[in-house]
């Protein structure tokens, strides 16, 4: 290994992509700390930090993609007597199927929403693990909107997720300001909420758990 920092510490430009390829087969904490202490220039330690961070990701996805664990997902609220929640094949569906939860709805055809009674919803998500919605900022006022909901186990377990809490300088919430250009936070939110142990340093960055 240290021939190998030896032999390249004086690299030029046209021999980045060899060393870049011989790089991933190192991982050691006390080679990257001597590699980042002699390299001559910034471009080299930012495309190592970039083929790092790609090599993280796909760790993540591994892991993700082998992972057993999938919590039961339903989402939405009523509004005007009805509810409406993502039909199966809505962008928001395939999310949580990405980020492996099991939307309750997934079977569902469209790519709309559904509006469908409380009493379908309830008998269908009422055992669920984790509640989305954005009508609501605290379990308090999700319990004043309708003591009703109260009844539903994640309710019980304070496992609702609102992407409709944050703003940004504007107002606006910045889930609908951002998401659709950074799928990449939104996938990498539903993981940490699914699968908090993949993702432990982690902050939410879209979502905000109710109190």
């Amino acid at each position: 290994k240290f021939h190998f920092i030896k032999k390249y510490l004086n690299l030029s430009m046209t021999n980045i992509r060899k060393v870049l390829l011989k790089w991933q087969h190192f991982q050691s904490v006390l080679l990257l700390n001597v590699i980042f202490k002699n390299l001559k220039t910034d471009l080299i330690k930012e495309v190592i930090i970039f083929i790092l961070d790609k090599n993280r990701k796909k760790t993540e996805a591994f892991q993700v993609e082998n992972t057993t664990k999938k919590p039961t997902v339903f989402s939405g609220s009523l509004f005007e007597d009805k509810w409406y929640l993502p039909q199966g094949e809505s962008w928001g569906a395939k999310f949580i199927a990405n980020a492996k939860g099991n939307y309750l709805w997934a079977e569902t055809k469209g790519t709309g929403s559904l509006s469908l009674s409380f009493e379908k919803v309830y008998i269908k998500a009422k055992d669920a693990d984790i509640w989305f919605m954005d009508q609501y900022n605290s379990l308090a006022e999700i319990n004043d909107a309708n003591q009703h909901y109260a009844q539903f186990k994640a309710f019980k377990t304070k496992n609702i997720y609102s992407f409709g809490t944050k703003k940004g300088k504007t107002g606006g919430v910045i889930y609908y300001e951002l998401a659709p250009n950074s799928p990449d936070l939104v996938l990498k939110d539903l993981v940490k909420i699914f699968h908090p142990e993949l993702l432990p340093n982690y902050e939410l960055f879209f979502f905000e758990k109710l109190k």
